[in-house]
């Protein structure tokens, strides 16, 4: 057997990394607010994993949500256009308190500091409205848009005193000078194919082939479950 026929291939990625300078954030906020008490606020949210429940603070109350919606929706319009089933999903992990177990962000470093941010899939998936094929088809949408939608929220959170609701296309404009600016750092992928051979002819082949050169390929078989890595 020296090809296979793959009939199928599906792919996504599990986990997927960024990472932004925190100045950048200090920057943003800056330009509202230059009191050495709100940076050192923005500072401890970030590098102290408290940027959810800062942002669920957001949602005391229904006039609290409709400002949340208002401004992810002028943000997504002006930059993104992300799908409808996105924000909602977005919307509903904030407001179940479940944001949290599907991306992280946090800020670490020394002399310069860097917030991380990671995002998980195989999590996004338990907790989405949507099938686990539309999360898989829209991962990196899902990913961007948490990225973006969960720093901004944060911003909007310590400076809201200071920004009013008719000026939500400037923010979105400031914020997204400096947000735009994170650096893609990692992600896994896998990929999976649909081939039409018996486990036994496949694993047989794979052994041969990495019989052959095995610095370069590495196979496990597993016969009870009839898997191959």
């Amino acid at each position: 057997m020296s090809k296979f026929l793959i009939d199928e291939v599906k792919s996504s990625c599990d986990n997927i990394s960024c990472a932004l300078f925190e100045e950048n954030i200090i920057r943003i906020v800056q330009k509202y607010n230059n009191s050495p008490a709100v940076v050192f606020q923005v500072k401890n949210i970030l590098r102290s994993y408290k940027i959810f429940g800062e942002i669920a603070l957001l949602l005391s109350d229904s006039e609290g949500l409709s400002r949340v919606r208002e401004l992810i929706n002028a943000y997504n319009k002006a930059y993104f256009h992300y799908n409808d089933f996105i924000l909602e999903d977005f919307f509903n992990l904030l407001q179940t308190g479940n944001l949290g177990n599907v991306i992280t962000i946090v800020s670490k470093g020394n002399y310069s500091r860097s917030v991380f941010y990671n995002f998980y899939t195989k999590k996004l998936i338990k907790f989405s409205s949507q099938p686990p094929s539309t999360v898989k088809n829209y991962v990196l949408e899902y990913a961007g848009a948490f990225y973006f939608f969960s720093l901004i929220l944060l911003i909007f959170k310590v400076l809201q005193n200071d920004i009013s609701g008719s000026d939500y296309s400037t923010f979105c404009n400031k914020v997204h000078e400096y947000l735009h600016l994170g650096i893609l750092t990692g992600f896994t992928s896998y990929i999976e194919l649909a081939i039409p051979y018996q486990y036994g002819c496949i694993a047989e082949e794979l052994m041969c082939l990495a019989s052959a050169d095995k610095k370069r390929l590495v196979v496990i078989t597993n016969p009870e479950k009839r898997t191959v890595k």
